[in-house]
């Protein structure tokens, strides 16, 4: 929440939420271009760890980027769903990446809605 305390929750709720439709348009295009897409999303998570730097912010990156493709894997070798352009263990390669951006996005926008919520 380090962030929070330097700029307004609202620019921070803003910019996050900008930052996952960018990654999920980013999804969304080119899918098929599977290195591309890998390259720019990791050039995104880049952006997010050290640009716009928080508090513990590694430890959720690393946290989906674990644990959410393991219950892709699960999910995938079950038969329950399956990617196109699958690389590894049937899941795309900038899969892991994409988790692990998610998770830090998600904690700082549930983060600045708990602060605007207290206003």
């Amino acid at each position: 929440m380090e962030e929070m305390k330097k700029t307004k929750p609202t620019t921070t709720l803003l910019k996050e939420i900008l930052f996952f439709i960018g990654g999920i348009f980013l999804i969304a295009v080119l899918y098929q271009e599977v290195i591309l897409l890998t390259s720019l999303i990791l050039i995104f998570c880049i952006i997010q760890l050290t640009i716009f730097k928080q508090e513990n912010d590694l430890y959720y990156f690393l946290t989906g980027l674990v644990f959410g493709p393991m219950i892709d894997l699960v999910a995938v070798s079950s038969g329950a769903w399956e990617y196109t352009n699958a690389s590894i263990y049937g899941l795309p390669l900038w899969l892991p990446l994409a988790l692990g951006m998610v998770a830090v996005s998600l904690k700082r926008i549930a983060e600045s809605l708990i602060v605007l919520n207290k206003k």
